[in-house]
């Protein structure tokens, strides 16, 4: 059944703001604010025919605006505010139906903002891929009791607090199996409870996302990965050695190289996003959004994502292909201190997502961390080689995804359209010298210069 919002368009009747109007404000801005995935610091955009969505104003301010100015014309599918469909009040959704089970809202928590079931629509069912069902298994195990009967503890709440234990009290592994062994003789024997340290530690991985370590040449030469390096022990460039001289003794020791990155692959949160129904929902947001001409709120207003669909119109045939933003920039861990060390983070983000949604901290995914103590300068193409590497495969091949919402697996594939940075990580990231000639940053290549005023 749907609403009637004929009331936006009555706001005064005889010079005076009906009652009507005044409820559908209250109806609006507590459907826009019980969804948090729009507020911003306690602001929302202000529809309001004057700032038509162009600005973050509080509840109260924007009560006045659509008080003195009215709704943007038409605007009766609270797209922008977080609605896909007109439905009624006590139907809009808010956020609060994760319930009261914490080892499950842990699960949600890790598979996206608000994983929120749709029970409305009529879609034939597809099986999830094996990843995706891999991670289903542990949102059942959240639900499921530990022993028959059992309404404390689910089988994923205590191995959690098991684990929590065993960090606390510093338990050996040896300890840990025999406590744990110790319990389940005390439980009934329909008992679920993971046998040992390592069957509890493979239930938890799959919450996780891992990461991949990576020796480098402390010079910034290359680094340790693919065939032709992994296993090299000397640097192909300068000869460096890989790892740190051992000392005299402890004829056991381990290698420790002299530099380590830490790859984060960007592949498995790409496809958490579309094991979040309410995400997913999201993620074809660009093709099915209305866009005001002559403004640009989002990348895919701009003319370089109308020129990339019109270069590559099978990509951009799957609305579900996801277009990313790769952004970096150096600092100091250790602030002013007489300790110089500079970090090199590089930094993800897909911009399928909605404005309100693309530049929020969880859909921004730190890929890469460069190690210092200096800036890798020129040579940051080096340590960007496995995120080019999978980069090329999720344009080229793709990867099998399932989508919750659609209930469906697809061929999921991205492309990186932009990079963000000042100019001095801008001629890292793209090769060409950077140098600062009166006041201005100058970046050329083999045939182009341009200059920027820096006053």
């Amino acid at each position: 059944m749907s609403v009637d919002r004929g009331w936006i368009d009555r706001c005064v009747v005889d010079g005076y703001i009906t009652d009507e109007f005044m409820q559908g404000v209250e109806e609006f801005l507590s459907l826009a604010y019980g969804n948090s995935s729009i507020v911003y610091e306690g602001t929302i955009k202000c529809p309001c025919a004057a700032c038509k969505h162009r600005k973050y104003l509080s509840r109260d301010e924007i009560t006045v605006h659509l008080y003195k100015k009215g709704f943007v014309p038409n605007y009766k599918l609270w797209t922008v505010h977080g609605e896909l469909c007109i439905s009624e009040p006590s139907s809009s959704f808010s956020g609060t139906v994760r319930g009261d089970n914490p080892y499950k809202n842990m699960v949600l928590d890790v598979a996206g903002p608000k994983f929120v079931p749709d029970t409305e629509r009529i879609i034939e069912p597809e099986e999830p891929n094996p990843e995706a069902a891999r991670f289903y298994s542990i949102l059942r195990d959240a639900d499921e009791s530990l022993w028959t009967g059992c309404t404390k503890h689910s089988k994923l709440s205590a191995a959690s607090q098991f684990l929590n234990i065993k960090s606390e009290c510093n338990m050996t592994e040896a300890c840990y199996d025999r406590l744990i062994s110790l319990v389940k003789s005390m439980l009934p024997k329909e008992e679920k409870l993971a046998e040992n340290f390592y069957q509890t530690k493979k239930m938890m991985k799959l919450l996780g996302f891992g990461y991949d370590i990576i020796h480098a040449c402390p010079n910034d030469c290359i680094l340790y990965y693919g065939e032709e390096d992994k296993d090299r022990t000397r640097c192909s460039k300068c000869d460096h050695p890989r790892y740190e001289a051992k000392r005299a003794f402890g004829k056991n020791q381990k290698d420790i190289p002299y530099k380590v990155v830490h790859y984060f692959p960007l592949t498995p949160r790409l496809q958490r996003l579309y094991m979040s129904e309410n995400t997913a929902k999201y993620m074809s947001w660009n093709k099915k959004e209305n866009h005001a001409s002559g403004f640009m709120s989002h990348p895919s207003d701009s003319e370089a994502w109308r020129h990339f669909d019109r270069l590559h119109p099978l990509f951009a045939e799957e609305s579900r292909n996801i277009r990313l933003g790769l952004s970096t920039d150096g600092f100091s861990l250790f602030g002013h201190s007489a300790v110089n060390y500079t970090c090199w983070p590089v930094f993800v983000t897909p911009y399928n997502l909605p404005p309100w949604m693309c530049m929020k901290e969880p859909y921004i995914f730190l890929t890469l961390v460069i190690p210092g103590p200096r800036s890798p300068g020129m040579d940051l193409n080096i340590y960007l080689r496995p995120l080019i590497d999978e980069l090329n495969s999720l344009w080229m091949n793709g990867t099998q995804t399932y989508d919750s919402f659609n209930i469906e697996n697809f061929n999921m594939r991205a492309a990186l359209l932009w990079t963000i940075s000042d100019f001095q990580a801008y001629g890292m990231l793209s090769g060409w010298k950077y140098s600062w000639y009166n006041g201005m940053s100058l970046l050329y290549g083999a045939c182009q210069i341009f200059s920027v005023k820096t006053w």
